[in-house]
């Protein structure tokens, strides 16, 4: 029953948006999400008993939401504004190829 408290509790913790702090022996992670909770304990002749080694599964992203808005924030401003092109909007010689090309 508490392992069964212990997965619900970290499902509306995922569910919610929620990230982790993993501590290893080599390094602290931070702002982690958990990806999968897998039981790796097997089972053969020699091990009848299962869930009893669980792997947990974690993930950092490459950017956070904060540093993604900082990223793309200024570009996305251009979009939402409709800010046109420098030099304007031109075909660049499609005319001229066109009539290379066809004879038109």
């Amino acid at each position: 029953m508490t392992f069964t408290a212990l997965k619900l509790a970290l499902d509306m913790h995922n569910q919610s948006g929620g990230s982790y702090t993993v501590l290893t022996p080599a390094f602290i992670y931070t702002g982690c999400l958990l990806r999968a909770l897998i039981d790796t304990s097997g089972f053969s002749e020699q091990n009848k008993q299962v869930q009893h080694t669980w792997q947990f599964e974690f993930e950092q992203p490459l950017l956070t939401i904060s540093q993604l808005d900082a990223a793309l924030g200024n570009l996305m401003d251009k979009f939402e504004s409709g800010m046109p092109s420098p030099g304007g909007l031109s075909w660049s010689g499609v005319k001229q190829t066109l009539v290379q090309e066809f004879g038109l």
